[in-house]
């Protein structure tokens, strides 16, 4: 288990925003958080991210406390794609996608070696932005900069890389495409995943599990076949669903709001 919360707590201010969640993930596999707005996705993972420190509980990271490791170690094994990217301007999407190898160096080290490069190589070309390796970033469509801050988080050769609503801001069109790249890599790479997800029926197609947050309490966590159902979704997001089953797997048709 790359990864393990044990009455993980944590927020802002001292209000806390999670409470006590416990949870663990396989190798390899990808889960995604879902819940109302405020429910607390996004602390999570920000927390799992050392990002923000737990108010009680703890983080493992392969069976070590993650907010007690370096961060040099931590940004070894784990990479995170944030909602907001801060772009530094006038940076080169190689340039860019290169940073990812400053967590493999030295601090006496300023130059790429020759696996630094093959690294960044494989990300730029996994990502299919081999092509777009002198543009400055700024000049990138969505989703093309979602591609290159992916190849970033990939050119760190991690294990686990966490998403924080990665489709947001993209069209369907892009939505996918990121998506199936990202099963595609977890396939190859045996990648551990977690995403915070708006879009139910994208969660549900993709991850491997889905986890459920209600006010900052884990609700529910298990397959997509074990919890996408009518009650879970209407305790989670106060809405009534129809569960259909389609090509691409179970997905929800919202009917109405539960509160009308």
């Amino acid at each position: 288990m790359p990864i393990e919360t044990k009455n993980l707590s944590s927020g802002y201010d001292r209000k806390l925003v999670i409470k006590d969640i416990n949870l663990t993930l396989n190798t390899g596999e990808w889960l995604s958080l879902l819940g109302a707005n405020g429910s607390g996705k996004s602390t999570f993972l920000k927390t799992i991210a050392r990002i923000l420190k737990p108010v009680r509980g703890s983080v493992f990271l392969d069976g070590k406390l993650i907010h007690n490791s370096s961060p040099q170690i931590i940004a070894q094994k784990m990479a995170i794609l944030p909602q907001q990217q801060t772009i530094p301007a006038g940076l080169t999407v190689y340039q860019l996608v290169s940073l990812g190898r400053t967590p493999h160096q030295s601090w006496w080290e300023w130059e790429l070696n020759r696996n630094d490069r093959q690294k960044i190589a494989a990300a730029l070309q996994q990502t299919q932005i081999d092509n777009m390796r002198d543009r400055p970033v700024t000049e990138l469509s969505g989703g093309e900069r979602q591609r290159a801050f992916l190849a970033l988080a990939l050119a760190q050769d991690p294990q686990i890389i966490l998403l924080d609503e990665p489709t947001t801001y993209l069209d369907i069109n892009y939505q996918l495409q990121l998506l199936e790249l990202l099963k595609k890599l977890q396939q190859q790479r045996q990648l551990t995943i977690i995403t915070v997800l708006h879009e139910i029926n994208l969660a549900a197609r993709y991850s491997d599990r889905l986890a459920m947050l209600v006010k900052g309490n884990l609700y529910t966590v298990g397959k997509t076949a074990e919890v996408l159902n009518k009650q879970v979704i209407a305790d989670v997001f106060d809405v009534i669903v129809e569960v259909i089953d389609t090509p691409v797997g179970l997905q929800i048709c919202p009917l109405n709001s539960r509160s009308n």
